[in-house]
């Protein structure tokens, strides 16, 4: 006698969904203590040839706007921002404070003190380049000297 798939109806298997997110949250703390050496596996050589040939793939293929143009429309995505982003990112910034402070604190310290050149009169633009070309060299050299990267030149 041949076998058949008995399936659970799509609303059951909603249910089963949605009733499961009270044991999600510990089911990932669990996860997550099992893992071992994520940053050295996630930076390995290794990880890196996979993560291009991933986004080059998807990249070939469209793939990222096929994702969006079948799932999303304008309403669901700001409806489900609105909701679900809404509801946590206020909590989120003001547990951020030490981990903000740390990374800015390299950004304060290039900016504090920086000399600014005098503004000359009638030169509007060239004013807007050579001081915000000043902060804004500045603060990229931050992160270009943490990459190993060589300094951009600040204007005039």
């Amino acid at each position: 006698m041949p076998k058949t798939i008995r399936m659970p109806t799509v609303e059951e298997i909603k249910a089963a969904y949605t009733g499961s997110g009270a044991r999600a949250a510990s089911e990932y703390s669990k996860a997550i203590d099992k893992v071992t050496d994520f940053v050295g596996r996630a930076t390995s050589d290794a990880a890196e040839a996979n993560y291009s040939a991933g986004v080059t793939r998807a990249v070939a293929n469209r793939l990222r706007a096929k994702g969006i143009s079948e799932k999303v429309t304008n309403e669901s995505w700001k409806s489900d921002a609105r909701t679900k982003g809404g509801a946590i990112i206020g909590t989120r910034i003001a547990g951020a404070g030490d981990k903000q402070a740390k990374g800015y604190a390299p950004i304060h310290t290039a900016l504090s003190g920086l000399e600014l050149p005098d503004k000359t009169p009638g030169d509007p633009i060239g004013n807007l380049t050579r001081i915000a070309g000043r902060v804004v060299a500045a603060s990229a050299n931050v992160k270009r000297r943490k990459l190993g990267l060589p300094e951009v030149t600040p204007p005039g």
